[in-house]
């Protein structure tokens, strides 16, 4: 790929919290495609998407849009987004036994974290909504936004 393409690909993906859809950003980790930094049509497991996603990734610690607990299973998540690159560039056959492994773990985190906190994301933003008297649309609202008002409202607690 020639260097003009590559930065092209680069500047159409949301390389921020500021500009990433919470739809996207919920897509990306229940998926692991990095197509969901960008405009979501082409499935991509690149190198250069993955440092984005790492970039993201560290702004949403920062963000403190995690528990303990979540952090862990997001851990999880980007182990498996790795073992899964490298079986799709390699077609390394042990990358995938582990990424299957793995996937069935996080799968089963998932559930814990869901029955402890008794509120599914898509319910999270059906309550802020009701708080601020207004739709909240998914593929609207920022990641950096959702998390604010998630942040404002535990403090308010």
């Amino acid at each position: 790929m020639n260097l003009f393409l590559l930065k092209r690909q680069r500047s159409s993906y949301n390389n921020s919290l500021d500009t990433l859809p919470l739809w996207n950003w919920w897509q990306l980790q229940d998926t692991g495609n990095y197509k969901y930094l960008g405009n979501g049509k082409l499935d991509d497991y690149t190198t250069a998407s993955y440092s984005i996603y790492e970039k993201v990734f560290n702004e949403f610690i920062e963000l403190g849009g995690l528990g303990k607990e979540y952090e862990e299973l997001l851990k999880m998540k980007q182990k498996w987004l790795i073992l899964r690159s490298d079986y799709l560039l390699n077609e390394d056959k042990d990358k995938k036994m582990k990424s299957i492994f793995l996937e069935i773990d996080i799968k089963e985190k998932e559930q814990q974290l869901s029955a402890v906190s008794g509120v599914s994301k898509e319910e999270a933003l059906i309550i802020i909504a009701e708080n601020i008297h207004t739709h909240i649309d998914a593929k609207v609202i920022t990641v950096k936004e959702f998390y604010t008002y998630i942040n404002y409202y535990k403090k308010k607690r």
